[in-house]
This record gives C-alpha cells, structure tokens and sequence, in this order.
C-alpha cells in the first residue's frame, strides 16, 4: 500500500480507541486500579473483600490488554514512536509476569519444577 494512502478501517479504529468517552473509560479503570492496588496493601481490607480487589485487578489488566490491540492495529509501527504508548505497552508487559509466588500458588499439578508441588 502506498504510505499516502489512508486505510479507512484504520483511521475509524485509531478514532474510536482515542475517543473521549473510551479514553474517559480507560482513566477511570487506572484511578479504580490504584484504589484496588492501595487496597491490597491493607490486610484487614483484603481479609473483609476476600478474592474482590484481585478479580477486578485482573479484569482491569484484561481491558489494558485489549485496549492496546486496536492501538496497534490503528497506528501500526508508528504505535512505538509515542512515549506514551510505550510506557503503556510496558507497564502492562510488566503487569502481564506473575511472580514466581504466583506460579507456585497456581500449579495444578505435580511438576517437580516449582517446588512447591508434591
């Protein structure tokens, strides 16, 4: 495709992800994140929600992950030149690696290799 060339699909993508009313939805699940986060901080708050802050956490994290799919899809390479984007990709990237604790927590079945299993 010539680079001058628009492509249509693209454009009405990159429009709707970059829209107030998403990017007012994605502001308000980071500031619901924090929240969630300085919960979890707190024993006695996560002994009364129970499994709550870590559902919503990870519900949170899903909605990030798919919000970069049509950035991506809209800006292609160019999704890399904005700092922001890819601090966003990071962060998420980060987010994405549980901790060894976590694998250990999770193992269903006996490996051998985590150490925790029997």
């Amino acid at each position: 495709m010539n680079p001058s060339q628009v492509n249509p699909m693209r454009e009405r993508v990159g429009a709707w992800i970059e829209s107030d009313r998403v990017q007012g939805l994605i502001i308000g699940l980071i500031v619901l994140n924090a929240v969630i986060l300085g919960l979890e901080t707190s024993e006695a708050a996560m002994e009364w929600l129970g499994r709550l802050p870590s559902l919503l956490d990870r519900g949170i994290l899903a909605v990030f992950v798919v919000e970069i799919g049509p950035k991506l899809y809209a800006r292609r390479l160019g999704f890399f030149r904005e700092p922001w984007s890819v601090f966003d990709f990071v962060v998420v990237g980060i987010a994405l690696i549980p901790t060894g604790a976590a694998v250990r927590s999770q193992c269903c079945v006996p490996c051998g290799y985590c150490g925790s299993c029997g």
